[in-house]
């Protein structure tokens, strides 16, 4: 398979409290942009993204059969970041997706709460209902962490690569 591989360590920047942007083309050519609430691999070459519909209207009607999609992954932390892109296709939900939303939603309050976050604060980054779920094929990985390998493309990252 080609494109870029998800390997280990990126898998366990996934488990820790990340945030989650993403965005995909409208028929304007505008981007249409949010705040996803759980991402995950599915194998080493596709992600899961979770988001909330309600918050997010303007996605779906957009959302082509297949559309391109951009997912920028920044965990708390350390402010390790990376950005996925490739074809994205709406999937349907199953109970383990909606229990990986709940997870995810946890994690993250909690995280903000322990950072003196107020509630509005929170709920505008992980509230929202209508779940939906995009299956991205990662065909491009970019390394966004602020410095100097901020932009770099990333094909593989090594065993000896560390967060």
């Amino acid at each position: 398979m080609s494109g870029p591989n998800l390997t280990l360590q990126l898998r366990e920047l996934l488990s820790d409290p990340v945030m989650l942007i993403f965005s995909t083309e409208k028929s304007t050519l505008w981007p249409s942009i949010g705040r996803g609430l759980g991402l995950r691999s599915f194998d080493d070459h596709t992600l899961d993204l979770f988001f909330s519909q309600s918050r997010f209207p303007d996605v779906l009607p957009e959302f082509p059969r297949k559309s391109r999609m951009a997912v920028t992954v920044t965990r708390l932390r350390d402010y390790r970041s990376y950005q996925f892109k490739g074809p994205a296709l709406l999937m349907g939900l199953d109970p383990e997706d909606v229990s990986f939303v709940s997870d995810y939603r946890t994690k993250i309050l909690h995280f903000f709460q322990a950072a003196g976050a107020t509630p509005n604060a929170i709920d505008e980054w992980i509230g929202g209902e209508s779940l939906l779920k995009a299956r991205i094929l990662v065909s491009e990985m970019y390394e966004q962490t602020p410095g100097l390998r901020a932009g770099k493309a990333v094909n593989q990252i090594n065993d000896d690569y560390t967060f």
